[in-house]
């Protein structure tokens, strides 16, 4: 997995603590402009809301997913999405995000 010790300038701005899973960097990087832009506008918001420590908006569709304990499902578009889990490793009181998957609905089959 990549570490969160450099800043991607692509990505925007990131998590305080985050790892990519190889799968989630291939997939990236074949998502349209536009495709990246829906994502990186919706994980500003979802950052936000994580170091402001309030609840998630409902337009980003985060819920754990089922048959997938500690899955968690992130909707970016009508029809992107992206997964995640929360990393259990101690990184301080910063959340640990791993980003798992992004795509569009077929990422479900193996989340």
């Amino acid at each position: 997995m990549k570490s969160s010790t450099r800043i991607c300038v692509r990505c925007g701005p990131t998590l305080p603590t985050y790892d990519r899973d190889p799968r989630f960097d291939r997939e990236f990087a074949r998502l349209s402009a536009a495709e990246v832009r829906a994502f990186l506008r919706a994980k500003n918001r979802f950052v936000a809301a994580l170091k402001e420590g309030r609840p998630f908006e409902a337009g980003l569709g985060i819920e754990e997913m089922r048959g997938h304990p500690g899955v968690y499902e992130f909707h970016f578009s009508a029809s992107g999405r992206a997964t995640f889990h929360y990393g259990t490793e101690a990184r301080g009181a910063d959340a640990y995000i791993i980003w798992r998957r992004i795509g569009g609905h077929e990422i479900y089959r193996e989340p």
